[in-house]
């Protein structure tokens, strides 16, 4: 099993404890200080354990060429590379502003050192461990200077090969949380069998999240983001709150289905046990006094429920002290000196009463402030028991009262410094967690994972983003609505315009053209006039017509336009011009 250390003041990883989940924030804040505080809140509601940042000194990390090439991407906060890269670094005094918040909301603060001085800087920070990414998992003197800083270091292996395993392997301190793909994280732990093996995941959703865990990982790290649409590379491959929230929660589900490795009933196993479990009956009719034989039991469902068939071959030779019907249950107290040895389920643990006999009660009261009556020890055990499975099956996180209200000492907690009941499981949660790191014991922390997952209500930050979203996108689709009613009324308008404009143009032309048909036929001889121009273009266009083409003239010759108001005359004027053409043949 993988060894188990502190990778945070007191956090244990490996061995039986959760996995320990790390949101990768990244530079997904835009570059905002207010936006990264919010990440790191909605980090916490999630359920995340550690919030995470990347940390490079720019100078250090990147040559003067690659600071100043021109970055155009649609991703770009500058003209260059350096221009983009400085608007989304913070500063030393923000990052300590960070880890100070981080620590009043209670979550675990860190940051990938992405070069030699960024790291020195982390290290004065006192940041818990240190994270190595895959850029510099081949960087054997960043390696080297990270690891004599003496704290716990989770290496990136997504793009190592063999050959830097096996240096890597060798450095001088520290231990490594090595952290790839589903397939290699079982040779590394072969290579690797003391040292708990992680997952850092940038494919979509979480189902392969799941699986690493399932596998083996103690460690995951995902990206993370308010807003997948907003500019930046990363915020497409990260989990929105919802995201988020839902892989903790299946996180946790999974490693209680896995369970601590040891096979036994679990409590929520009980009832179907005690519904469909065997006792022995009587295969037929037995009187008081009896001496039992094998033949005379059976095996079977029975009600009430009798003697448990683990026991049936303590029952032969000993005497019946009652009289017992034909397939009727044989009870603890009809069989002369047999002992019932009770059993209890708790927390997955089969516990024997046999191994209680040395309880007595005086032992039992003492120290409770109660004198006065002895109790049974098997039967005062058996109560608490009972009443802490009973509470292990309560879905709702706390105990309720026969009459279903909430016991007052929980109202009180809430009445007297807590927001809601969300964040008083959530103290109830951590407070157990402290307890459960302080002993190392994987029970306790599992039961505090199960009160984790029995919060029903979802994060109030995660809530809150919720609305926002909703809001944001109703107002959005306000404004398209608006837009479309505007832009419907703007066609319309430049229509209505358009025809206006066509309508007083046509208005104009009539008048204009009537005013000329007036002054032309006010002429004298008009009509000769207009019979001579046309005789004269026939004449001047025959000589060199070309064959075929003679109505095509004639037809030029007709006004067919419909605004004009001489087509009247048409019928007149294509009559002399058929007269011309019959008196004087065109020439061929």
């Amino acid at each position: 099993m993988p060894l188990e250390f502190e990778l945070c003041p007191g956090r244990v990883i490996g061995g039986n404890q959760p996995c320990f989940i790390i949101a990768e924030i990244g530079q997904n804040h835009q570059g905002d200080l207010e936006i990264a505080k919010k990440m790191i809140k909605m980090v916490k509601d999630c359920g995340a354990d550690c919030a995470k940042f990347q940390k490079s000194e720019l100078e250090y990390k990147f040559n003067k060429r690659a600071l100043e090439r021109p970055y155009t991407s649609k991703h770009s906060w500058g003209k260059t590379y350096g221009e983009h890269k400085r608007h989304l670094e913070f500063t030393h005094e923000q990052y300590r502003e960070l880890q100070s918040y981080a620590r009043e909301i209670g979550i675990y603060f860190t940051a990938s050192g992405m070069d030699e001085m960024a790291v020195e800087f982390l290290h004065e920070l006192k940041v818990p461990f240190f994270k190595v990414g895959s850029g510099d998992t081949n960087n054997f003197p960043y390696l080297e200077k990270t690891a004599k800083k003496g704290q716990e270091c989770e290496i990136l292996y997504e793009i190592l090969n063999a050959d830097y395993t096996k240096s890597v392997k060798y450095l001088p301190s520290g231990n490594y949380t090595p952290s790839g793909n589903n397939n290699d994280d079982n040779e590394y732990q072969k290579e690797f069998p003391e040292i708990p093996i992680g997952y850092s995941g940038h494919e979509m959703g979480i189902s392969i999240s799941l699986a690493a865990v399932a596998m083996g990982a103690k460690v995951l790290e995902r990206h993370v983001t308010l807003d997948k649409s907003w500019k930046g590379t990363d915020h497409s491959a990260s989990l929105d709150p919802s995201e988020l929230a839902e892989l903790v929660r299946s996180i946790r589900i999974v490693e209680r289905a896995l369970g601590n490795g040891v096979k036994s009933m679990l409590p929520s196993e009980v009832p179907c046990h005690d519904k469909l479990g065997k006792s022995v009956v009587a295969k037929t009719a037995i009187p008081k006094g009896t001496e039992l034989t094998l033949d005379m039991l059976a095996v079977k469902v029975a009600e009430p429920k009798g003697v448990a068939p683990e026991d049936i071959f303590e029952l032969v030779g000993k005497k019946t002290l009652l009289d017992i019907g034909e397939d009727e249950s044989i009870t603890v107290d009809a069989v002369e000196n047999h002992v019932k040895r009770a059993k209890v389920f708790l927390s997955s643990v089969l516990v024997d009463m046999d191994d209680f006999d040395m309880l007595s009660s005086p032992q039992n009261n003492a120290g409770n402030g109660v004198g006065g009556e002895e109790e049974d020890p098997a039967a005062a055990f058996l109560a608490q028991q009972e009443s802490e499975i009973a509470g292990i099956e309560n879905d709702e996180g706390f105990s309720i009262l026969d009459g279903g209200e909430i016991p007052q000492s929980l109202t009180d907690s809430i009445g007297n410094g807590g927001d809601s009941i969300q964040d008083f499981l959530l103290f109830e949660c951590a407070e157990a967690r402290q307890k459960d790191m302080s002993t190392n014991g994987p029970s306790d922390v599992y039961a505090a994972i199960s009160s984790v997952d029995r919060m029903q209500t979802e994060p109030e930050s995660l809530r809150k983003w919720r609305e926002e979203q909703c809001e944001r996108l109703q107002v959005l689709d306000e404004n398209s609505r608006q837009q479309e009613v505007e832009w419907k009324e703007k066609a319309k308008q430049e229509l209505e315009e358009w025809h206006a404009r066509q309508d007083e143009q046509l208005a104009k032309t009539k008048v204009n053209n009537r005013v000329l048909d007036e002054d032309f036929y006010k002429q004298p001889f008009a009509h000769l006039i207009g019979y001579v121009a046309a005789e004269d273009v026939i004449r001047s266009e025959a000589d060199d017509s070309s064959p075929g083409t003679e109505w095509e003239r004639v037809a030029r010759l007709c006004d067919f336009n419909p605004k004009s108001s001489k087509q009247a005359k048409d019928v007149s004027r294509m009559r002399s011009v058929l007269i011309s053409l019959k008196q004087t043949p065109l020439v061929r």
